[in-house]
């Protein structure tokens, strides 16, 4: 998945929660990140050992030795950290829109 991607995952995470059709407290993204050991606790950051935390969901081994990590990270915190990291100034409007 290149940034961009990332990007637009995010974002169409973030326009999905503010039409109001998730029902979570913030806008997220889950995503399946390859590592070489196996996590010792309930956090993982993006890039390693860089970037927005996330969630653990799960963790599974691979046959190749790696690991495969499930986690939720809140897709605001991801845009922000992409669009620092290409030289992006991105305005983000967070929040459901009023009923009536």
């Amino acid at each position: 998945m290149t940034p961009g991607d990332l990007f637009d995952l995010c974002m169409d995470a973030i326009d999905r929660f503010n039409r109001g059709e998730v029902s979570a407290a913030e806008p997220f993204i889950m995503l399946t990140l390859p590592r070489k050991v196996p996590l010792r606790g309930d956090r993982i950051r993006l890039f390693g050992k860089s970037g927005p935390f996330g969630r653990v969901a799960t963790g599974k081994p691979r046959d190749d030795g790696l690991w495969n990590i499930v986690a939720y990270f809140p897709a605001v915190a991801v845009v922000k950290a992409l669009s620092d990291m290409m030289g992006v100034k991105v305005a983000i409007q967070r929040g459901r829109p009023p009923d009536g």
